[in-house]
């Protein structure tokens, strides 16, 4: 059944909507679990079914494309969730490290709430902290127009103004100049498992020295690191 929003398309704007099959319940400790089958875009799709007539051929979707749809349908309502993850990864480092981060979080009329994390201005004037960058890693669940790094990355890093214009790609309207700007976003469920991502990254961090945080597209040589 379709809601009215999916019916009712004055503009005849392109929609995509995605199908899902029914599995067991999930539970974050499956991340952990290393006997677990990867789950990548390139096992997104179901295998034909000989006894399924109506099934759609999907065959013609490059390999581009499926990465596109496997995180626009994975970072779909995760902001709050990213910006969380990157509170529990910064707590596991000394209070005296250089950075400060600061959650904001955007609304669409009607349609739903945007979360990202704004870095302070260090130039800024005494006394006033202003957002000179912003770090959005949800922003793929709004299709190809949420990849940075010029179209390379799989997620946005970027100046304040940049973003801005940005939004504009994302959606219709956004009341960026007037977000909600929070020191953090309370708990939720989830914080057992994000602590422990978390915890994974900053070991990779200590191994390696580069985190490659997901950024890296397997369509293109280019990456973003922190």
């Amino acid at each position: 059944m379709l809601t009215h929003e999916w019916r009712n398309n004055p503009t005849n704007k392109q929609k995509t909507g995605f199908v899902f099959d029914r599995l067991p319940p999930y539970s974050p400790e499956d991340d952990d679990d290393p006997s677990a089958p990867p789950d990548l875009p390139s096992t997104m799709l179901a295998p034909r079914d000989p006894q399924w007539a109506a099934q759609p051929d999907l065959s013609y979707l490059t390999p581009f494309q499926l990465e596109t749809f496997y995180w626009q349908a994975r970072n779909h309502d995760a902001c709050y969730k990213s910006v969380t993850l990157i509170q529990h990864f910064f707590a596991l480092f000394p209070p005296d490290t250089q950075v400060r981060p600061r959650g904001v979080t955007l609304s669409w009329e009607e349609v739903m709430d945007h979360a990202v994390v704004g870095f302070p201005n260090p130039s800024a004037k005494a006394g006033k902290e202003e957002a000179g960058m912003i770090l959005d890693l949800a922003s793929l669940q709004y299709g190809d127009v949420g990849r940075g790094c010029g179209g390379k990355s799989l997620f946005v890093l970027e100046d304040i103004d940049a973003y801005g214009k940005r939004l504009g790609k994302f959606a219709e309207g956004n009341t960026f100049d007037d977000a909600k700007v929070s020191m953090a976003i309370g708990g939720s469920p989830w914080d057992g498992w994000l602590k422990r991502v978390a915890e994974r990254v900053k070991d990779r961090r200590r191994r390696g020295g580069i985190i490659n945080v997901g950024a890296k597209s397997n369509y293109n040589n280019d990456y973003t690191s922190l």
